[in-house]
């Protein structure tokens, strides 16, 4: 739907047991999720043929999405311009829209210019 299109990403956790203090540098509340569980965090990326293409695993489970994107290699190389301007990658709304890192409109109820679903719905 999006020609240039070369990545699809998302922040996914792992719930697991709470961790031992002594191997997280004290730190066992940065393990803690907003969903009520201790987790592991990762950020995601696939292609069109749902391929891995990167995962990322540098921050808490507890670190917003856009944190723990902003620190991946794929966030750097962005930044630096090693993605041709003619192709981006997507992302939900969590996420910090840009040129090339595409999001949706934030919010409900959005007006029928920035509503995608009023725009396909009869594609659908």
């Amino acid at each position: 739907m999006f020609r240039g299109t070369v990545a699809a990403g998302d922040g996914i956790v792992f719930q697991m047991a709470k961790p031992p203090k002594e191997e997280v540098n004290e730190d066992v509340n940065s393990y803690f999720t907003r969903k009520g569980f201790f987790a592991y965090g990762c950020q995601a990326f696939v292609s069109a043929k749902t391929k891995f293409l990167s995962v990322a695993s540098k921050l808490c489970a507890s670190a917003h999405d856009s944190t723990a994107y902003s620190v991946t290699s794929l966030s750097y190389a962005i930044r630096e311009g090693k993605l041709p301007t003619q192709f981006h990658i997507v992302l939900d709304d969590a996420y910090v829209c840009t040129e090339q890192e595409l999001t949706p409109w934030k919010g409900r109820q959005l007006p029928q210019d920035k509503d995608t679903t009023s725009h396909y719905k009869d594609k659908w």
